[in-house]
C-alpha cells in the first residue's frame, strides 16, 4: 500500500513557515540570553576587559606590520617647511617647483 502526503495548498506552506520562524526566533533569543549569561559570569569571575576578549581592534597581522614600520628620512624639502620622502606620488609643492623651473638635485635635503 503506498501512502499519499496529505495535499497542502501555498497558502498553508506560508503559514508553517511564519510558525516556523517565530519559533527560531524564541529559540535564538533564549540561547543569546543564555551566552551573554554565561560570558558575563566568565567577565566577572576573571576579571575580564573588552580587550582581553575583543583583543585592540586590529588583526595580527596589521599589528606585526606596525610593528616593522621604519621611518623613512625626507628626501626633498623646499625650505619653506614642505618636505617629502621621494616615495609615492609627487606632492603638489614638488610638481610647482618643478615646474618653476627647480630641478630635483635643488630640493635634496643634505
Amino acid at each position: 500500500m503506498t501512502q499519499t502526503s496529505p495535499v497542502r495548498t501555498y497558502a498553508e506552506v506560508l503559514q508553517q513557515i511564519k510558525i516556523l520562524q517565530e519559533e527560531a526566533e524564541v529559540l535564538r533569543r533564549a540561547e543569546i540570553a543564555n551566552a551573554v549569561a554565561r560570558v558575563r559570569e566568565a567577565v566577572s569571575n576573571y576579571g575580564l576587559t573588552a580587550e582581553d576578549i575583543f583583543g585592540t581592534g586590529k588583526s595580527a597581522k596589521s599589528r606585526s606590520r606596525t610593528a616593522e614600520t621604519k621611518t623613512v628620512p625626507v628626501k626633498y624639502s623646499d625650505g619653506a617647511g614642505n618636505s617629502w620622502t621621494g616615495r609615492g606620488r609627487s606632492p603638489a609643492w614638488f610638481l610647482e617647483a618643478l615646474a618653476a623651473g627647480k630641478k630635483p638635485e635643488d630640493m635634496l635635503v643634505n
